[in-house]
């Protein structure tokens, strides 16, 4: 299981579909299947309810793969470190490989491709600059003192 790890506008995207491309590996991304499933700009007050809902699809989906020896990447950004843990416990107690990739952006930057992504069509979901904001509050980086990741810095996002 390959785990992306960073905040929205970071390149986690980017970087896990040239992954998918280079290794042949199955990609789950939340946003994609939300933006299908919702439109682009789902309502925010059920937007928890559709996030976790499409959550728990996809990883029954990819505990099906995983189980039957097929690598995938999961591709939601794993923002909260108790969310982490949970995935390392689950990779581990059905005898699942698992690798992180933290992806290095900065805020700043992170919000310039927002603002920009959302005047372009495309497999993202629309991100306001407040909702940016709100949400930053809930991100906590991964640090290398207790976690194990390979650093991608510099990811030049598709939509730049």
């Amino acid at each position: 299981m390959h785990i992306m790890h960073g905040f929205i506008g970071f390149g986690k995207t980017t970087f896990s579909r040239k992954l998918s491309q280079e290794k042949s590996i199955i990609r789950f991304n939340n946003d994609e299947w939300m933006k299908k499933l919702y439109g682009n700009d789902p309502d925010g007050n059920q937007f928890d309810k559709y996030w976790n809902n499409i959550n728990d699809i996809q990883m029954d989906i990819m505990l099906k793969f995983l189980q039957s020896g097929i690598d995938i990447i999961f591709d939601n950004g794993m923002w909260q470190k108790s969310e982490r843990k949970a995935i390392v416990k689950l990779c581990i107690g059905i005898g699942v490989k698992y690798q992180f990739y933290n992806i290095e952006c900065t805020k700043e930057t992170a919000k310039e491709r927002i603002l920009h992504r959302n005047l372009i069509p495309g497999d993202h979901l629309f991100i306001s600059e407040e909702t940016f904001e709100l949400k930053w509050k809930f991100f906590e980086p991964m640090n290398q003192i207790d976690e194990n990741f390979i650093l991608i810095k510099n990811i030049v996002s598709m939509t730049s």
